[in-house]
């Protein structure tokens, strides 16, 4: 970049209401990656009209592959060939284990294209006139005795929420006697932190290991993420072992970079394999891709099997009416109610009106508090009280949870399995996305 790199970008980053802060040249007033959204290329008018001769050149353009970065428009066919993305999309495409879109909806499924009537207002108005169908969950609010004993003792109050949550999936898992399990998988792990800790769990609670073979993990996760617990794994067995002929062995981790939905997970899975999933948060329409890439494994390999399932549910809105694994759940719920809805537009709301249950208050709201919700183009209105508009959004996100619920018990749900069901695994103050689907 030419110029001076001694100031800073002017940009106001709204959602952080700072600067950016980033490196500029000195004859602007933004940096690149904020030059495009300011309406104009940023320069000073005072500065010679030399430097715009190459007006054509000092333009940025959002990527297609990824909008989130730009890129400079006179080199833009260059760099679609070296774009991250684009090696990201293709990196797995040779491997036995990618087949893409494996696991999405069916792709006659009608989706709302935005056109006509949004039917935003209708679809609260229903939800409202049979709120009373909306019933608290089963409390399974636990604490692990190791967990609580260890992990929570190392951090400070003001991040102890997760390790909360993890304490009580983990004393989940073992009263179902899910864990110890032979091979672990964790959906969206990220980090891969909730794995590690129930790791350490199954090995505090036999450190001597003598017979049983030790735990395998496989992670999945489309994401790129730093500081990665899977070296820590090795390290947990050699701190908690007190058997020396398991130090010696290792621990396997199988992390797959790719997106769920073209997962064919029949391929990584060994001949009389019995696997636990789990997650924690697996966001939107995660869950419903992962659910399927469950079945179309259990269909491609019947000699392995699923011992069990733990998956804590969370951002519904980002669902959507194609790769929802029940669309039959929600239009049964309409005729039930003699509603003339259609199915995509119906299930595109509701997936709205879930966020309604987990946005907490501003300081100051009261129940009675009155809010109006408007027709896009339209006269039709509907005012809600706070303490309405929450538990519409609480029947709403009731409605996509019973749907993957009941879908578990018809597809999933075998003779080697007891109960299938969704259970509050913790208190609302801790977190307000605080539902768990759990098989065993």
């Amino acid at each position: 970049m030419s110029g001076s790199t001694d100031s800073r970008c002017e940009y106001v980053i709204p959602s952080k209401k700072r600067r950016c802060g980033m490196t500029k040249s000195v004859d602007t007033q933004f940096c690149v990656e904020h030059r495009h959204r300011t309406g104009h290329d940023g320069k000073d008018n005072d500065k010679d009209n030399d430097k715009d001769k190459d007006k054509d050149k000092d333009v940025r353009v959002p990527c297609p592959l990824d909008p989130h970065h730009t890129v400079w428009a006179h080199k833009l066919a260059k760099h679609l060939k070296v774009c991250n993305k684009a090696k990201q999309s293709t990196a797995n495409v040779t491997e036995p284990y990618f087949s893409k879109d494996l696991n999405r909806g069916d792709v006659s499924t009608k989706t709302d294209d935005g056109e006509g009537r949004s039917m935003l207002v209708a679809s609260a108005k229903l939800l409202l006139d049979h709120i009373s169908e909306c019933v608290e969950r089963e409390d399974s609010v636990k604490h692990n005795e190791f967990m609580d004993g260890n992990r929570l003792l190392e951090l400070s109050n003001t991040i102890k929420k997760h390790a909360r949550q993890q304490s009580s999936l983990i004393q989940n898992l073992v009263d179902e006697k899910l864990i110890p399990a032979s091979t672990v998988m964790e959906f969206g792990c990220g980090r891969a932190e909730f794995s590690r800790y129930i790791n350490q769990t199954i090995l505090h609670s036999d450190p001597y290991k003598l017979q049983d073979e030790l735990p395998s993990y496989v992670f999945v996760d489309r994401g790129s993420n730093r500081m990665k617990f899977d070296k820590k794994f090795q390290d947990d067995l050699m701190q908690l072992s007190k058997n020396p002929e398991k130090i010696k062995q290792r621990i396997g981790i199988n992390r797959l970079k790719m997106d769920i939905k073209d997962l064919k997970l029949s391929t990584i899975v060994d001949e009389g394999d019995e696997f636990l999933v789990v997650s924690k948060h697996l966001c939107g329409v995660a869950t419903d891709l992962t659910l399927r890439c469950l079945y179309n494994c259990l269909q491609d390999q019947d000699k392995v099997s699923l011992k069990g399932l733990c998956i804590a549910m969370c951002c519904r809105h980002v669902c959507n009416a194609r790769d929802y694994i029940n669309p039959d759940y929600v239009k049964s719920f309409l005729s039930s109610h003699n509603s003339e809805l259609e199915y995509d537009k119906f299930f595109k709301n509701i997936s709205k009106f879930t966020s309604w249950a987990t946005c907490g208050r501003r300081p100051g709201m009261q129940d009675d508090d009155i809010i109006e919700i408007s027709e896009p183009g339209s006269e039709d209105k509907l005012s809600l009280t706070i303490l309405q508009r929450e538990k519409v959004g609480m029947l709403a996100r009731q409605i996509i949870d019973n749907g993957r619920l009941q879908w578990v018990k018809d597809n999933l749900l075998t003779d080697k399995h007891t109960s299938a069901r969704i259970v509050k695994y913790i208190e609302q103050s801790v977190s307000l996305e605080n539902n768990a689907l759990i098989l065993h």
